[in-house]
């Protein structure tokens, strides 16, 4: 079924980060003292040999201290990281694109519809 064209109440949407928008913000964090259980040499190493095509879904998010939003973000099919990014950034650094699957989302699934 075909989402494009239908009113977005009636679309499932996924927001992602790609991989190079994704650094950007765990340095942010880290240069701002946000980065509370995010270790970029970490999360860097793991994703290194990750296609830069590849785009990493936003599975939860809410609002957080009225400056930040916090994500809950899959990095791979099995490891995800939470991420504090300041509001005024959110919207820079993630995209949206349609899913026609389940609202679930999983890193391979939003990676195979492209």
């Amino acid at each position: 079924m075909a989402t494009k064209g239908k009113p977005a109440s009636e679309r499932n949407v996924i927001r992602y980060f790609t991989k190079d928008n994704l650094k950007k913000a765990i340095l942010h964090a880290e240069e701002t003292n946000k980065a509370k259980s995010v270790y970029s040499d970490t999360v860097f190493a793991y994703i290194k040999d990750h296609d830069k095509s590849t785009k990493y879904p936003i599975i939860f998010e809410m609002m957080h201290n009225g400056v930040e939003m916090r994500m809950h973000i899959a990095i791979s099919e099995k490891t995800t990281i939470y991420l504090d990014v300041d509001y005024d950034k959110v919207n820079a650094w993630t995209h949206w694109q349609d899913h026609d699957g389940p609202a679930t989302l999983s890193l391979g699934d939003i990676n195979e519809q492209s």
